[in-house]
């Protein structure tokens, strides 16, 4: 089982204290109900482009899409105030119009809720606004 954790959350000491409580209820979750092999990756948001199908010339990308598709969970949670259509949020936006289209098991907390939500309702597509 491949288990994929987004941490959106900053830089602060609070902050990080925040990503490490998620990061560990992800995993004692899985430690109560799967007792075999898993792995467990936690990235940054900005981190994810080994899991994007495409990179910036929108060139197919083998090894990257057979990566995502090993993923069975994923778990974002932050505390960054990231819009869907923010040149910040363009990976956890690509790693969520993926999952939604793939049907991947998806929890997007707090930051990435908004992001889910409008990758769902826009169909994939984004419009970025000047």
């Amino acid at each position: 089982m491949h288990i994929l954790v987004v941490d959106g959350f900053g830089p602060s000491e609070d902050s990080r204290k925040k990503f490490k409580t998620f990061y560990n209820l992800v995993v004692s979750a899985f430690d109560k109900c799967w007792h075999y092999g898993r792995s467990i990756q936690a990235k940054g948001y900005r981190d994810l482009g080994e899991y994007m199908c495409s990179d910036p010339a929108g060139l197919v990308r083998v090894e990257q899409i057979k990566r995502f598709d090993k993923l069975d969970f994923i778990f974002l949670d932050g505390d960054l105030p990231l819009l869907p259509w923010s040149p910040d949020a363009e990976q956890v936006w690509s790693l969520l119009v993926m999952s939604v289209q793939t049907g991947k098991c998806v929890l997007a907390a707090s930051f990435a809720a908004p992001i889910a939500l409008a990758a769902i309702n826009s169909l994939g597509r984004r419009t970025l606004l000047p």
